[in-house]
């Protein structure tokens, strides 16, 4: 027999899977650009109050943040005017 998955599930499975790769991604292209960045002198790498020191794990910390703070706002706004839709 056939089980049905909810649609919350698989948003959530979405989203953990969506940060774990730019997780990913942004390690590989830390690793990458890294040798430039240090030719250049750039130290650090962040985005407003959030500066980290420059390292492949830094990046992939940096870009699972930003990416998760807009999923998150995007699924919000998504979740509450669902509510309203009738």
């Amino acid at each position: 027999m056939r089980e049905e998955t909810s649609g919350r599930r698989v948003i959530k499975t979405m989203y953990v899977a969506t940060i774990l790769v730019v997780g990913v991604f942004g390690y590989l292209v830390g690793i990458a650009i890294q040798p430039r960045l240090e030719e250049l002198g750039v130290s650090s790498v962040g985005v407003g109050p959030l500066m980290l020191p420059m390292s492949p794990l830094n990046l992939a910390f940096i870009g699972m943040v930003l990416v998760g703070t807009g999923l998150t706002a995007a699924f919000g706004l998504v979740a509450l005017v669902s509510r309203y839709e009738d």
